[in-house]
């Protein structure tokens, strides 16, 4: 059967299709809510990880020890702070709600960034939901979930609000959200880096801000700054350590085998990539949408940040695209990580396999991507955003 007319029977049964794909995303998210309430997921629950530690960072002489390896920077043990200092019983509720309700934020705030009418939205929902990324983040409570709501919340790329006593605080409020945004880093480095050549005054200052607290931090742990770069590096071996009981999303894997001439040509090929997103994909939320996965690539992530991909099936819903947002959910719905976890250990061929399967699925989303935006480009009447760009950062009467 050729893909139209594969399609084509899709469309005639995408009620049954969208209602297996229900039933999975209700089993996906019943199971991680309770592997994370009866503490079956505790063991690597990376929430209860920062929570037992946090304690440590009061202390000068075992600040140090906790800085030591830094997959975070210090800034985001303050943001969680309100939390620590509650009773476990209670913070793991909290969070578990927290969790929850941001994911509903962002299937909210990505389906009016795509102008998704009414049935497109319950559709976006239940694909939404299907991904596995986003049952491990509520299993495993991973903060990665507030740095894509912050930065979606923040939508830094939108054109900028005419000043009135209304919208004059908007820049403030989008420092802000970039602020909290970098709570996990390594996970939207990329816009920051395109917002200091776009709008360098919206981000120097949340630059400013994380710097100034990574420099307290290390006045309080008495930790020097060659120490700290020392720290750093050690943080990444130990994290490349973890790595390698699990391939996670990124290229790290397939270069590191190189040295450091692989990690050279690794972060040449991302550059590459990076100005090709920066300068050739113009629609504001496409292109924001590109820099999220272009950082799962150059640096470890685990494939519980993949739902940063949950722009392209709101984008494919909203062009109608049956087939192909199908296989985009299906491709982060977690089936080809049961079946390397149950089938593919030991056989050489399909480990190597499986450590190219994620990095193929995001060039392939950028791919797609790119040619969302190029559709854009030749029917700006079919901009899948262009509406809710205009509208959603613009002056609001009284």
């Amino acid at each position: 059967m050729n893909p139209a007319k594969l399609g084509a029977s899709l469309r005639n049964h995408f009620g049954c299709v969208l209602l297996c794909c229900g039933a999975y995303a209700a089993l996906r998210t019943g199971s991680s809510l309770y592997g994370f309430l009866s503490g079956k997921a505790m063991f690597q629950h990376d929430f209860y990880t920062q929570y037992t530690a946090w304690s440590g960072l009061m202390h000068r002489d075992t600040a140090n020890d906790l800085l030591s390896h830094p997959t975070y920077l210090p800034h985001a043990w303050l943001l969680l702070t309100p939390l620590h200092c509650l009773e476990w019983a209670i913070a793991k509720w909290v969070w578990c709600c927290i969790c929850f309700a941001l994911h509903i934020y962002i299937w909210h705030r990505i389906s009016s960034l795509c102008g998704l009418s009414r049935p497109e939205r319950r559709q976006f929902f239940i694909l939404y939901f299907c991904f596995l990324s986003v049952g491990l983040t509520i299993a495993l409570g991973n903060p990665v979930i507030v740095s894509f709501a912050a930065i979606l919340a923040a939508f830094p790329f939108a054109p900028e609000a005419s000043v009135n006593p209304v919208t004059r605080f908007a820049p403030f409020k989008k420092q802000c959200l970039l602020f909290i945004s970098t709570i996990k880093h390594i996970t939207v480095f990329p816009v920051f880096l395109a917002l200091l050549f776009k709008r360098p005054r919206l981000v120097i200052p949340t630059g400013v801000a994380v710097a100034g607290i990574l420099v307290v931090s290390m006045w309080w742990a008495h930790i020097a700054p060659d120490t700290m770069l020392q720290n750093f590096q050690r943080g990444n071996q130990l994290l490349t350590t973890l790595m390698h009981e699990s391939p996670g999303v990124s290229l790290v894997p397939l270069f590191e085998p190189l040295g450091t001439p692989g990690t050279i040509l690794l972060w040449i090929l991302w550059a590459f990539l990076f100005v090709f997103v920066f300068l050739r994909v113009t629609n504001a939320f496409i292109q924001l949408s590109c820099l999220l996965l272009l950082a799962t690539l150059p640096i470890h992530h685990h494939t519980y940040d993949m739902f940063v991909a949950a722009p392209v099936v709101a984008l494919l819903i909203k062009q109608g695209r049956t087939l192909t947002q199908l296989v985009v959910t299906l491709s982060l719905s977690g089936l080809w990580d049961t079946a390397a976890n149950r089938h593919f250990g030991g056989i050489a061929t399909l480990e190597h396999v499986t450590v190219l399967y994620y990095p193929s699925v995001i060039f392939g989303l950028i791919a797609i991507l790119f040619w969302l935006d190029c559709q854009c480009k030749t029917s700006p009447e079919a901009e899948p955003c262009a509406s809710a760009m205009a509208t959603h950062d613009a002056p609001r009467g009284r």
